[in-house]
């Protein structure tokens, strides 16, 4: 094997070891991470079917409760049958219940009878809010995030829709599979560390064993034979080889053990 031969090798040695380093990272943070994601995707739905449920179960208990004659009764008192009065006091209820949702509208006949926004009572329902079914929105009127939107009757010919915003309760269910993502990472991260000082050291054992095999040994080898030869040892045998990168010192320790046989021969004559 000839020097660049050896470098060769060397260097295919320290490229597959590293690329193979590379690869078991990506391929167990990129499943990880995957996997991470799958679970946090499908916690936070669950989280957001779990809110909706909530939200439209408190509008059919908050809608039973009106419907119980005592509390009718209660309402018409203080109300004194005055339906805007009663509608009013119906908003507000409802707001402390679903405790001060981002949006809350009260519709009846297709119009606005009360609404956390002013300007929009004696109006047409605006046409991004519907007044039937439930949904999940991520904008609500230029607002990023994560809306659920709710929908039910209240009392006949009322009905009520609420929005609320659970971007905060979203983020803080996701923090842990962040933070887990993040110790997935670090703990990959010690794992490419630990993986490269491992094919660093391999590499330096490959290159030690290389240059002993192939370098410093076949170097040592003739410089031992050159001293013999030297010290005037004619049995000496040094083999020519054409490939390798010490011919020409090769062919000179040759060229001298010959010398040497020569000389040797004429002294007996």
């Amino acid at each position: 094997m000839t020097r660049g031969e050896n470098r060769k090798f060397i260097l295919i040695v320290f490229l597959s070891f590293f690329v193979v380093l590379v690869g078991i990272v990506i391929a167990t943070l990129a499943f990880s991470i995957n996997a991470i994601n799958d679970n946090a995707d499908d916690s936070i739905a669950q989280y957001k079917e779990l809110v909706q449920e909530n939200i439209e179960s408190e509008l059919q208990n908050f809608s039973r409760l009106l419907r119980n004659p005592d509390i009718e009764e209660m309402l018409a008192q203080g109300t004194g049958g005055d339906d805007q009065r009663l509608v009013v006091a119906l908003f507000n209820m409802l707001k402390i219940t679903l405790g001060e949702p981002y949006y809350l509208v009260l519709e009846s006949e297709g119009m606005v009878v009360d609404s956390k926004l002013p300007e929009e009572i004696g109006k047409a329902v605006p046409q991004d809010v519907s007044v039937h079914g439930s949904y999940i929105v991520s904008d609500f009127r230029g607002k990023g995030g994560d809306m659920v939107v709710v929908a039910a009757p209240l009392i006949e010919g009322l009905n009520a829709a609420v929005v609320v915003d659970i971007t905060d309760e979203v983020d803080e269910a996701r923090q842990p599979f962040e933070d887990q993502k993040n110790h997935i990472m670090l703990i990959s991260l010690f794992l490419f560390i630990g993986f490269l000082i491992l094919a660093t050291l391999v590499v330096f054992l490959v290159i030690s064993w290389a240059n002993s095999r192939y370098i410093s040994g076949p170097i040592k080898e003739l410089e031992d034979k050159a001293n013999r030869i030297m010290e005037g040892d004619a049995s000496i045998r040094v083999t020519l080889d054409d490939d390798s990168d010490y011919y020409a010192l090769q062919a000179l320790l040759d060229s001298m053990q010959r010398m040497l046989v020569e000389m040797e021969n004429r002294t007996e004559e």
